[in-house]
């Protein structure tokens, strides 16, 4: 993940965005929220069906949804949180990778960051309320 060294245009919109992932009804849930430089808020909630293991895979989803999400909506400036410390160690290269598809994973959200003019990425921890917020949904299991 590149961090901008040069300032970005004044009258650029810097937006944040979270991304949360947690364990609903046996069910992998994903929150990711867009927060604009005037406080608005974009909200989308994720079910992920993965099998096996996850191995932070569900975690790479939710970012690379987000940034999706972010590119889709014309955003150029990004901060970006999450609650995985892993991925954001992955992602700044401070943390090697032990399995080549968490590698591809991060590969797919670098091939991203040159849709941003500004794009930085820090661990988070994630609270109860938005941990609540994903099992209030009662994602359906069919």
């Amino acid at each position: 993940m590149k961090v901008q060294t040069t300032l970005a245009p004044v009258d650029q919109e810097y937006w944040k965005m979270y991304f949360y992932v947690s364990l609903v009804l046996n069910d992998v849930g994903a929150s990711i929220v867009l927060i604009s430089h005037k406080g608005e808020r974009i909200k989308y909630i994720l079910q992920l069906h993965l099998e096996g293991a996850m191995n932070n895979i569900d975690k790479y989803e939710a970012l690379l949804h987000g940034l999706q999400a972010a590119i889709c909506l014309g955003i150029h400036c990004l901060y970006v949180h999450g609650n995985s410390k892993i991925v954001v160690n992955q992602m700044m290269k401070d943390l090697l990778y032990k399995d080549r598809k968490m590698e591809a994973y991060s590969e797919e959200v670098r091939k991203l960051e040159h849709k941003f003019d500004v794009i930085e990425l820090h661990h988070v921890r994630c609270d109860n309320d938005m941990e609540d917020t994903l099992a209030k949904l009662g994602f359906d299991q069919d």
